[in-house]
């Protein structure tokens, strides 16, 4: 028996699916995921909202066609509370925050070390000795300084993927609570204006109309 269970609470997961059962296969291409966290197969941002039924009764169809037995279950009474989902989403962002942080570290780890052998093979030339061609040793002496200057490339490839972590991690740790003394309004979309809405402002920083509240 195979179950389509939707809680706000929990939001929408399988239940009754094991590995290799063929069920993840067969809804995977309407809009179920499976999540590794929870060991669960489920819909993707559908906690604390109502039951997307324009996937869940496509998927409980398909599931019947290929021979499974399917009940679909939808309670959107069972809710948790405001408290608790943003300090969930802010524990969320935090680990997503720290697994960022320590690809960063390793990537710049990498970065200097390769940059610390570059430096140690280019130094290892004396100062101003040129290639010579007609020297038996030219082709291995061309083959170290290709590997070297390639060695430099990965160190620079790696400190810039370093700061692209770097950001990402800074950018995970900012939460919707982050923001919660920003005074409320609505988008431009709603003909409201809104100081903090790049469509509003034209991505500029802009003062408020005459007569606003933020004037």
């Amino acid at each position: 028996m195979i179950t389509i269970r939707h809680t706000r609470a929990e939001g929408t997961l399988i239940e009754g699916s094991e590995k290799g059962d063929g069920v993840y296969d067969i809804i995977r291409h309407r809009g179920f995921r499976y999540f590794r966290s929870i060991g669960r197969i489920g819909i993707i941002g559908s906690r604390d909202r109502a039951a997307q039924t324009w996937k869940i009764n496509p998927a409980a169809e398909a599931l019947r066609e290929a021979g499974f037995e399917v009940t679909v279950t939808i309670d959107e009474d069972t809710r948790r509370s405001f408290a608790e989902a943003e300090a969930e989403k802010a524990e969320r962002a935090e680990d997503r925050a720290g697994r960022y942080e320590e690809r960063a570290g390793r990537a710049q780890g990498s970065s200097d070390k390769l940059r610390a052998e570059a430096r140690r093979r280019m130094d290892s030339i004396p100062f101003g000795q040129p290639m010579m061609p007609d020297h038996h040793s030219y082709s291995r002496d061309r083959n170290f300084r290709d590997r070297t200057q390639r060695m430099y490339g990965k160190a620079i490839a790696e400190g810039q993927r370093a700061a692209y972590l770097a950001g990402r991690s800074e950018a995970a740790g900012r939460t919707p609570s982050a923001t919660a003394t920003t005074p409320p309004s609505r988008c431009a979309v709603s003909r409201n204006w809104r100081p903090t809405c790049a469509g509003c402002t034209g991505g500029r920083q802009a003062s408020p109309p005459m007569g606003s509240p933020w004037s």
